[in-house]
Parts: structure tokens; C-alpha cells; sequence
């Protein structure tokens, strides 16, 4: 009779070890799980840039948010959205004088998006530069598609276009904060057709992400 109490007492034993160590299993994979969760959330970034000038014969704005996704260390890739004003008063380009001579105010609105990488090619300016930088040196590249006015894509009047820009170059990056960094980018367009948006080229980027 007790040989056969201790037979069940060790059997219901073994059960609760079994079901403990299932239970810990479970829990130690969900832990794993959300783990995994949460780094691939801490991966994505938000930013982008604004860029504004202002003066008594033309202002232009230009907005662009951009998010994007840190596929490893030293690479990123994503993807951004941009619009952009123009309002002039002068009779450069594409806008016009009437019959007087008198010049006349012209706005325009451009409006796209664009899909960018990132790589790091240099971790810590600090191995080669002869002062105290904590940056980083990246490359970049980046396509560009803008919907424009006729006349900012061939110089006619009429119905809007598409213009297409290829950015490639590169610059430094600087953390600001916990998870902020500024970038200062340097891009050349291999479209020469944009610069009627673009006045200068290669252009200066400011650029943002969180």
C-alpha cells in the first residue's frame, strides 16, 4: 500500500515539474517574442527636413517627412514625401510680364515623393580627423519623383509633368540626442532639367530623425 502511495506521489510530481518547466518555456518565448517586437519597432525612424526662403521679389517653402527603417548598424533605407512653393515677382524664368511691362506675381506648386538608403562609411570621424568630432560619414542615395507645372519640366505652358531626380553623394551625421541625429548632406542631381526647382547644384541638405 505505500509503495503505491509513493508511486503516486512521485507521479503527480514529475506532472507539476513538467507543466513548470513547459509554463518557463512558453514565458521565456514570449519574452523572446516581445523582445524581438520591440527592437524591430525601435528600428523605424521618423524626420525629413523644411527649408524655407523669404524676400521682397520671391519666397519658397519646402516640406519633406520622412520615415524610415535601420536594416542594420551602418544601413538605412526609406521613404519620404515632399511639396514645395514657389511665389515670385520678377521676370526671371518662367515668369511673365504683361503688356505694360509690368511684372506679374506667379505661384506654383510642386508636390512628390521619393524613396532614399543611407549606408555609414565611416563609424567615428575621429580616426581621421586631426579634432574632437563624434560624427559619422555616410553616403547617399535617392530617387525623386515631382509633379510639376508644364513649364518647369520643358519650359511650355499647360498641363502639369513628372519630373524624375537621382541624388547621389554624402555627408556627416551627428547624434543630438538619445535617438536623434542630424545629418548634413551634400547631393549632387544627375537631372541638369531641375534646375529651375533646384537653383544650385550640388544642393545642401539639412536633414532630421528620431
Amino acid at each position: 500500500m505505500l509503495k503505491h502511495i509513493v508511486i503516486v506521489l512521485l507521479f503527480f510530481t514529475g506532472l507539476q515539474v513538467a507543466d513548470g518547466q513547459v509554463r518557463y518555456s512558453e514565458n521565456d518565448y514570449q519574452d523572446k517574442k516581445q523582445e524581438s517586437r520591440e527592437d524591430t519597432l525601435d528600428r523605424f525612424y521618423f524626420g525629413g527636413y523644411l527649408w524655407a526662403t523669404f524676400g521682397s521679389f520671391s519666397t519658397s517653402v519646402e516640406i519633406a517627412p520622412q520615415a524610415g527603417y535601420r536594416i542594420s548598424k551602418r544601413w538605412d533605407a526609406g521613404v519620404g514625401l515632399k511639396y514645395m512653393y514657389f511665389n515670385n515677382r520678377s521676370n526671371a524664368g518662367f515668369f511673365v510680364t504683361d503688356n505694360e511691362g509690368t511684372l506679374n506675381r506667379s505661384s506654383s506648386h510642386v508636390f512628390g515623393g521619393s524613396v532614399f538608403t543611407s549606408f555609414v562609411a565611416i563609424e567615428n570621424m575621429n580616426k581621421i580627423l586631426p579634432f574632437d568630432f563624434n560624427g559619422k560619414l555616410l553616403t547617399h542615395l535617392e530617387y525623386e519623383a515631382l509633379n510639376v507645372p508644364g513649364w518647369f519640366d520643358d519650359g511650355s505652358s499647360g498641363s502639369r509633368a513628372w519630373m524624375h531626380n537621382y541624388f547621389v553623394g554624402g555627408g556627416l551625421r551627428q547624434k543630438i540626442g538619445q535617438r536623434a541625429y542630424v545629418s548634413f548632406l551634400l547631393l549632387y542631381n544627375l537631372n541638369d532639367q531641375a534646375s529651375m526647382i533646384y537653383n544650385n547644384n550640388p544642393i545642401l541638405r539639412i536633414r532630421f530623425q528620431l
